[in-house]
């Protein structure tokens, strides 16, 4: 049972695409069959070889510089360590601790005598000249001590101080950097600082700033005290320059490529002394690559993807990066792919050559065919489609002549059968004229009431009930047999639904009266389909008056809008419930009306026939408070 269900499907999907097909000419069909069989596998093989290679690729790469990166951060560790000793030697100095201690407790000394502050001032030369003396003449910007309430800059022997001065010491001891060397606990930190500006200002001329460092942080102890209380930090900046030409790669994958040390303020240095100008990851990506800490990436920078493989030297918060365009690293790989696409270019050039050969052998003798099939009409039977090949075109031309040779003897049967059928036709007509001409005459039957009508009149001595309702309903009767158009003007409607309703008041049961309200007078001369109100009134009377304790009233109020007619017949009665509301509308729609609503639907229909689908009749009601019909007509007057 499933697999008859499933096989179903398959037939069913297999047969849509067939259809599908055949929608276009074999020609076409043949020829993208063809270019389909060579581009789709050629494409698929060169984009699974292309992703592969340069899978392959970025993991070698990967792979062979993340040991390239190790070793360059060996060597940046070993020209940091140079640094560091320094600040070792200064953490471990007796004298200077010493020193310090003299000077932190001079500024706690509440006596503030002048013998004091020279003693401070030349315990601060003294530190001073230490400092400079532990200070190389070049890669270091500035060395000095800062603590709570002084700073101890480099001093040489002349008394001249050198190297650079924190601006505001206040600011400075309070900064995220300091507070990070205190905690610390005497360890050295290296912070990026490569970005800052107006924090040391330089030494003697005090009207420039520092700037392109990266910074050494040490606190040193106080030991008379104990943990977490410090004599002061240690400062060392070292300029960005230690680091330029530090690595020299040699082109090993491509001229460009740059060994990259970026903190989180950006780039501190390109340390193989390549620049790219405006060719530098931007601080997103290196965010990036603090996060994930090791490991490569492929980003675009400037526009260009390139290969960034990067590894975070922990000992510095700093990231090591190489970095190089991913298009020159792959050039051999696109050379393979651009040689698949040609040799793909070829076979496509091959395929339409071939393809248009096959196509030209099936769809030349189709076309042939073709021709000579449309070629057929009611006069030109004497057509023979020759091909003398055995091919299965062949076969259907031998067909087609045999289909022909029949066609022609079976149209001579028709012929025949057609002039017997016209002859029985002609001789029904004649039989339905005389049937006609035989029938009873309308004016007869007016002839007839109106004499019994005045035998009525004569007999009661006067115009009586009888006499009157023989007299409407004659005139109901001429309005319905003497006019055979389906079109008539509203007033003759009008005056047809006035004679319909002086017959229903002879009903004594029935109390209701009926208003007529005109927009203007001009609606009188539009057209309406024949016998329109009388079905909706007598629907109304039938099933709107059913138990009611008050005078029924029907009001008629006729009105334009955009060229359109609405005749809205409104009463007072019981109205329509919601349910069967919707029904009856449901059945004006489409068509369909039970036996209560069959005279309505014939009205809908009939209007919907004559002025089109969207006219017709629209049902308005409210249970216990009224019933309202609209026919929506146009405005039509010839």
């Amino acid at each position: 049972m499933q697999d008859t269900f499933f096989r179903r499907i398959l037939n069913r999907f297999f047969f849509s695409i067939l259809n599908s097909l055949r929608r276009f000419r074999i020609y076409n069909r043949l020829i993208v069959s063809f270019l389909l069989i060579i581009i789709i596998p050629n494409l698929i093989i060169s984009y699974y070889s292309f992703n592969i290679s340069s899978h392959e690729m970025d993991k070698i790469i990967s792979s062979s510089t993340k040991r390239i990166l190790s070793n360059i951060e060996q060597t940046i560790g070993e020209r940091l360590r140079f640094y560091e000793k320094i600040a070792h030697s200064i953490y471990s100095d007796p004298e200077i601790i010493d020193l310090l201690i003299k000077c932190k407790s001079y500024s706690e000394s509440k006596i503030k005598d002048q013998l004091l502050l020279e003693e401070y001032e030349e315990c601060k030369k003294r530190i001073g000249n230490i400092l400079n003396h532990m200070s190389p003449t070049q890669d270091i910007n500035n060395l000095q001590i800062v603590s709570d309430y002084d700073q101890f800059v480099q001093i040489d022997s002349g008394g001249v101080k050198r190297g650079a001065s924190v601006k505001d010491i206040e600011s400075y001891t309070k900064s995220d950097n300091y507070i990070r060397a205190l905690e610390a606990d005497g360890s050295p930190i290296w912070v990026d600082t490569s970005r800052e500006e107006g924090v040391y200002l330089v030494q003697p001329s005090e009207t420039s700033y520092l700037g392109g460092y990266i910074t050494l942080f040490r606190a040193i102890p106080d030991p008379a005290i104990g943990r977490n209380k410090y004599l002061g930090v240690i400062v060392i900046n070292v300029p960005c320059r230690i680091f330029k030409d530090l690595v020299n790669l040699k082109n090993m994958y491509d001229e460009n490529e740059v060994i990259l040390l970026a903190g989180k303020t950006g780039i501190i240095s390109i340390m193989n002394g390549v620049y790219r100008v405006n060719k530098n990851p931007d601080l997103i990506v290196l965010n990036e690559m603090y996060q994930q800490k090791e490991g490569s990436l492929i980003r675009k920078v400037s526009g260009t993807d390139n290969i960034l493989v990067f590894r975070t030297f922990e000992k510095a918060d700093m990231i090591i990066a190489y970095m190089t365009e991913r298009n020159k690293i792959l050039k051999g790989i696109y050379n393979v792919r651009n040689i698949t696409v040609k040799v793909t270019l070829m076979c496509i050039l091959c395929a339409l050559i071939l393809s248009y050969i096959v196509t030209k052998s099936i769809s030349v003798p189709l076309n042939r065919l073709k021709k000579t099939i449309e070629s057929v009409g009611e006069s030109n039977l004497e057509l023979e489609y020759v091909d003398d090949q055995k091919d299965e075109i062949g076969a259907l031309g031998m067909r087609f002549n045999i289909m022909i040779s029949r066609i022609k003897n079976l149209l001579d049967k028709l012929v025949e059968s057609e002039v017997s059928r016209k002859s029985e036709e002609i001789r029904r007509k004649e039989a339905e004229l005389n049937a006609l001409q035989m029938q009873i005459k309308p004016h007869f039957m007016y002839n007839t009431l109106d004499l019994i009508r005045w035998n009525a009149i004569f007999a009661e001595n006067g115009e009586s009930t009888v006499s009157k309702m023989i007299a409407e309903f004659s005139n109901l009767l001429r309005f319905n047999t003497l006019r055979s158009n389906q079109l008539v003007k509203v007033n003759e409607e009008f005056e047809h639904l006035n004679a319909y309703v002086k017959v229903l008041k002879f009903k004594k049961e029935l109390k209701f009266n009926v208003k007529i309200d005109l927009e203007s007078d001009k609606i009188l001369d539009y057209k309406i389909t024949k016998l329109t109100f009388q079905p909706i009134i007598e629907n109304t009377i039938k099933h709107g008056f059913i138990d009611m304790n008050k005078e029924g009233e029907i009001k008629i109020n006729a009105y334009t809008s955009n060229e359109d007619l609405f005749i809205e017949i409104r009463d007072n009665g019981v109205g329509i419930c919601k349910d069967r509301l919707e029904s009856l509308n449901d059945e004006l729609q489409n068509g369909k009306a039970t036996g209560g609503s069959m005279g309505l639907r014939n009205v809908n229909e009939r209007i919907k026939l004559h002025f089109g689908e969207k006219y017709g009749l629209n049902i308005l009601s409210e249970e216990r408070k009224f019933t309202s019909v609209i026919v929506h007509i146009p405005c039509v007057s010839d």
